[in-house]
């Protein structure tokens, strides 16, 4: 598990957002909101996790993340999310009961993609996007604050050196997160000049999900489960 490294912010200069009246995760209804997707993208249908992983979890309440090693149950060390395919339409991070310690106010993971070097697709793009669903929730928890943010990590072909950007806002500059609501479909596009930029080669896409830490050890059914779902993620191509 690698930790999150330092990120610079990128202004979206497109970042939308989608909502439908399914309550259920299903094909059919999210498939109608997706566009054609271009060659190289993930849209899930063979079953597998398409080479994506999770890293997680973190404490990202202050300036930088911090790895968080254990949870008191499942058993210590384990993972907070499971990585699955749900239902050969999206991939999900789910876990049955979240407890992490009560000592942590806000807490971090990301969908972190396969490394995009070479792939069809993934050259010549202004950003990305993606459909989004959550049914992960706390009744603790206010109904906005789970948080979604896209990010993207690039090599500089001159040094080899690592560079991560992630979405802000166009006006202030600073981080951009989305709230979600609960079981309600989201379509996220983001575009940003690092995409075009000759001198960067994309190498992974990371999808940021925080919320704040509802409830810690003796929380009984307070405690947060559920899942947080991705599913036709796609390059958007430079016209």
């Amino acid at each position: 598990m690698t930790t999150p490294k330092d990120i610079e912010l990128a202004q979206p200069i497109d970042v939308t957002s989608r909502g439908a009246t399914e309550l259920e995760i299903d094909a059919a209804a999210l498939r109608r909101y997706a566009p054609p997707l271009p060659a190289g993208s993930f849209d899930f249908s063979d079953g597998t996790d398409g080479g994506w992983s999770l890293d997680q979890l973190y404490d990202v309440d202050g300036a930088k993340p911090v790895l968080i090693t254990g949870f008191p149950v499942p058993p210590p060390g384990s993972a907070a999310f499971n990585l699955t395919n749900n239902q050969k339409l999206a991939l999900s991070a789910d876990t049955n009961i979240l407890l992490a310690p009560k000592s942590v106010k806000m807490l971090g993971f990301s969908f972190v993609s396969p490394d995009l070097k070479g792939r069809v697709g993934w050259t010549n793009i202004t950003g990305y996007r993606l459909d989004f669903y959550r049914r992960f929730f706390s009744w603790l928890n206010a109904p906005n604050l789970y948080l979604v943010q896209l990010q993207a990590e690039f090599t500089v072909k001159a040094s080899g050196a690592p560079k991560s950007v992630a979405e802000a806002d166009p006006q202030t500059g600073q981080a951009l997160f989305h709230p979600t609501a609960f079981e309600q479909p989201y379509a996220f596009a983001w575009t940003a000049k690092e995409f075009q930029d000759q001198t960067l080669e994309l190498r992974r896409l990371r999808v940021f999900c925080k919320f704040v830490n509802a409830a810690g050890v003796m929380s009984g059914e307070a405690a947060p489960s559920g899942d947080w779902l991705i599913g036709n993620v796609g390059p958007l191509p430079a016209k």
